[in-house]
Order: C-alpha cells, then structure tokens, then sequence
C-alpha cells in the first residue's frame, strides 16, 4: 500500500513539474511574436526611431499598429537629410498630411533644397506637438520668413538655426526669434571665461555698440579679464553714417579704461578693421591717465591720390559715428601734404600724428605767408613723430601747422646736419611762441660729443634757459620748461 501512495506521490510531483515546464514554454513562446509586446513598450522603442522610419515600417501593416501610430501618445520626431530619396520624401507629405498633429521635432538637413522646402512648408497651429526645430544652412530671407510663422506654433521651446554665410543684418532676425511666445533661453549665464576673442566678417553694426557689450559682461562674464574685438567692414559697399551708432565715443567710458581695453582702427584699400585689444603703451602715451581716457587711434594703410580722396573721408566719416579718434598712424611712404591736411582736418580731436616721411613736392615754391592762408591750423596735435627726416623744412612746416605741438620725435637721414636742424627748431619755436617743449631726435651717430656740441650751441646762442639734455643709444631727448 505504501509503494502504492509513494508511486501515486511520485506521478503527481512529476505531473506538476511538466505543467510548470510547460508553463515557462508558452511563455517564451507569447514573446518571441513582436505582436505581444505591449504598447509602452512600443512607444520607448519609438522613442529610439525617426518618425518616417517607424511610418514607414508599422503603417497599414494591421489594425492594432495603425492605432498605435495614429494615437495620441506616439510623438513623430522628423529628421530629413540631403540623402533622403524620393520614397523617404513621400512618406514624410503622407505623415505630415495625417500625423501632423503628432510631430514633435523637425531637424532639416537640406542645404542644396531647405530654402525650397521651407517655402512649401505650411506652418500653423495644427502643429501643436512641435517643441523643436533645427534648421542646417538656410538663407536669410528664407529665414525672416519662417520665423513670422513660428509664432503661431504654442509649444516651441528649442530653435536651432545653423545660418548660411549671407546675413548682412541679424538685428531683425533677434526680433522674430525674441517674440516667439514660449522658445526658452538660459537668462543666467554662470561662466568662468576668462579670455573671449570675437571676430566679425557680418557687416552688423550692434556688435560695435560699446554700452551692449558692457551689459553683456557685467552680468555674465563677470570674471573675463581679456577681450579682444575684430569687426570687418568691407570697401565695395558704401555706407552713410547715419546707419553707425548714435551715441558716438562709447568706448572712452570707465568701464573699458579701468580694464585698459582700447579702441583701435585700421583703413585699407578694401576693408576697414575696427578692434578692442588690451592697452600697450606707444611712444605718445607720456601722460598714463590721459592716454587711457583718450587713447582711440587710427591707421591708414593706404592714402588715396587727391582726386579720389572722398572714398577715404566716407570711411573716416563712418568710423567717428563710433568713437571720436584722438592718434593717427600712417603706413604710407611720401604723404603728400595736401592729402595729410585733408585727413586732419577730419580728425578735429586729433591728440598725437606719427607719419613715415612727409613730401611737400607742390607746396613747397610756396611762401609762408601763402601756406597761412591755403592751410588751417586751427588743429589740437600735440604729438608729432617723422619716422624719416630728409629736409629740415618737413619739420618746419609740421610744427608751423601744428602751433600746438609740445612733443616732437624725429629720425634724421644722415645727411642732416643736426646743429643747425636744433638751431633752427628752436629759434621758430622761440619767436613764435610755440608750445613746443620737447625734442627727441635719432641719429644713427649720435655720442656724447654730439650731445656736448648741442650743449655749448644751445648757450651760446641763448636758445634755452632751463633744459636738459641727454642721450640713450642713437636717440637725443631735449626737454625745457
């Protein structure tokens, strides 16, 4: 009896054992049909997938997917590249026909046809699901246009905008991008830069308003301790002054002294380079507090003929609408006299003049007299510095036209003699009551018997009562009260 009970025991613990083996069978066969998975499942799956994709694979293949796909909780993210073909293309208008209630993002990588695509894009408010948008190497009108749109789209939180190389003018752009109802944006920036270097080829007249800048790091870049500007503006356009800033010399403010960022501008034949680089200290910065206040300066690269002169005073024009210039550097060998005035007498705050060589050619058969009357000088130069000195009448008339120059740097050709080149200076200096209180000259021979020579000439014609003189390498400083 007991073999009985014990075998009747076995046959059950077996039987049981089968029926959970089978159990663990129909199981791993439920799911290995896709079928079985339930939606969350799909939708987390989706999640991974382009919209066009999963359109493409799931739609019309029965009824349970079709479902799926037309619910409300399935979001399309569409993604269209240059590669896409023509297939691809036609399930995208099958979707955005039927799904475009479900769309969720767009990122158009179409360079070669976005502009095309974007013009035949209908954009309103049945697109209601669309919180991003990437948009790779789009036009500007193309993009003004797009943008008047978006802000009919209530869920656009992210625009990105990869912009082609032909914006000529942002500002209306930032407009259209700013009155977008609900796009979000960092308003707080907790950065550490301490460098930026900012180079503009975008002929975008706000990235020289000073007083913006000064906003924008006072309250995000509160620890940058070095920045440097380049703004191009190219030649073949002309532009009027009255498209500059109005508020002009902005970058004279304490802000940008007490950080000893400077204000620089460099003309040539086809661009303008305006820039804000860190002070170095030139050979006209004697007074440290002035010349940070005052320390704007231009170089000219080239200097036009007389007869195509106005092309220059645009440019000189357009960059005073920016900052008032107080220094002028000229590269240019033989400055004509003519053309130098001109350029000065656009300069009215001009502080300091540095020119390589001076050619008078035309000017000089005239008479003293004659230049008073042909030539203004009613200019504020007090700094003058003649990289090459060939005849001591370029200096003459410099100082003459200049009446307020009280500094003068000078390097003399060798040819000069340079007892009567200090005679003479001094002398004009003395009866016309000139400001003129200090002369350094270079003279590749220059020793102390030199500098011992100019001593007993400058006492024995009474030239100077309280001076003092001195020498360091080729370079002669003459200074007197």
């Amino acid at each position: 009896m007991d073999k009985i009970k014990r075998k009747l025991s076995f046959d059950y613990s077996d039987n049981k054992e089968i029926k959970r083996l089978g159990s663990i069978d129909e199981r791993r066969i439920s799911i290995s049909f896709i079928e079985n998975l339930s939606n969350d499942i799909f939708y987390e799956i989706f999640d991974y997938l382009d919209g066009i994709d999963i359109y493409e694979a799931f739609s019309n293949l029965n009824y349970r997917f079709q479902q799926l796909l037309n619910g409300s909780s399935l979001l399309f993210k569409i993604k269209l590249k240059l590669q896409s073909n023509e297939s691809y293309m036609n399930i995208y208008k099958q979707l955005i026909l039927i799904n475009r209630h479900q769309i969720f993002s767009f990122h158009l990588d179409l360079p070669s046809h976005l502009n095309q695509f974007v013009s035949s894009f209908i954009i309103d408010s049945s697109l209601k699901r669309v919180e991003s948008l990437v948009l790779v190497q789009i036009k500007s009108n193309t993009l003004i246009s797009l943008l008047i749109n978006l802000a009919s789209l209530p869920r656009l939180f992210s625009l990105t905008i990869y912009a082609k190389n032909d914006f000529k003018n942002l500002n209306h752009v930032y407009q259209l991008i700013f009155t977008l109802p609900v796009l979000k944006y960092n308003r707080k920036l907790d950065c550490k830069l301490k460098v930026l270097r900012f180079t503009s080829e975008t002929e975008y007249i706000d990235y020289l308003d000073a007083n913006r800048w000064e906003q924008l790091i006072l309250q995000n870049l509160p620890q940058l301790e070095d920045f440097y500007l380049k703004y191009y503006v190219q030649h073949d356009d002309v532009y009027e002054s009255s498209i500059y800033l109005e508020d002009c010399n902005q970058f004279t403010s304490s802000f940008w002294i007490e950080r000893k960022w400077i204000f620089e501008a460099e003309i040539g034949f086809y661009l303008t380079v305006y820039s804000i680089q860190l002070y170095k200290e030139r050979w006209y910065d004697i007074n440290f507090t002035t010349a940070l206040s005052n320390s704007a300066r231009v170089t000219l690269i080239y200097l036009p003929d007389i007869e195509r002169l106005e092309s220059l005073i645009i440019d000189i024009r357009n960059m005073l609408a920016v900052t008032q210039i107080y220094h002028l550097k000229i590269y240019c060998e033989d400055v004509f006299f003519v053309v130098l005035l001109e350029i000065i007498y656009r300069l009215p705050e001009l502080d300091s003049l540095q020119i390589p060589s001076l050619s008078l050619s035309s000017e000089i058969h005239l008479t003293m007299e004659q230049k008073k009357r042909i030539l203004p000088t009613n200019n504020k130069i007090r700094k003058i510095y003649l990289e090459e000195m060939t005849d001591i009448e370029e200096v003459i008339f410099l100082i003459t036209f200049c009446p307020y120059v009280n500094v003068l740097q000078v390097n003399c050709a060798d040819n000069i003699d340079i007892e009567l080149f200090v005679k003479d200076i001094l002398t004009i200096n003395n009866e016309r009551n000139y400001y003129l209180r200090s002369l350094c000259f270079h003279v590749s021979t220059a020793n102390e018997e030199m500098v011992k020579k100019l001593e007993e000439m400058i006492n024995c014609e009474k030239l100077l009562l309280h001076y003092t003189i001195k020498r360091v390498r080729g370079d002669i400083y003459l200074n007197w009260e």
